[in-house]
């Protein structure tokens, strides 16, 4: 498995990660392309229509997996390790 991440994905433009797993994501705006930036930090993605809560690391993302979030947002922007669903 590559350990390269994919580029930014949309969600509203490109729908959601094929596998569950920990992904970067964002509320609002990419780090390095926008002037602003919300709510940047780790998810974990469950394949249930449904991220977990915000960590700072992936680790910490993988271990609040199944907390909902604190601060309820839509999740606009994310990359990993793989592709969105088909």
């Amino acid at each position: 498995m590559s350990t390269d991440f994919t580029p930014w994905f949309t969600v509203d433009a490109n729908g959601t990660p094929a596998r569950e797993g920990v992904y970067e994501t964002t509320g609002l705006g990419i780090p390095g392309e926008s002037h602003s930036v919300l709510q940047h930090g780790f998810r974990y993605w469950g394949g249930t229509g449904a991220w977990g809560d915000l960590g700072a690391t992936p680790a910490a993302a993988a271990s609040v997996k199944d907390h909902n979030p604190v601060f309820p947002f839509t999740v606009r922007h994310w990359r990993g390790r793989t592709a969105p669903a088909p």
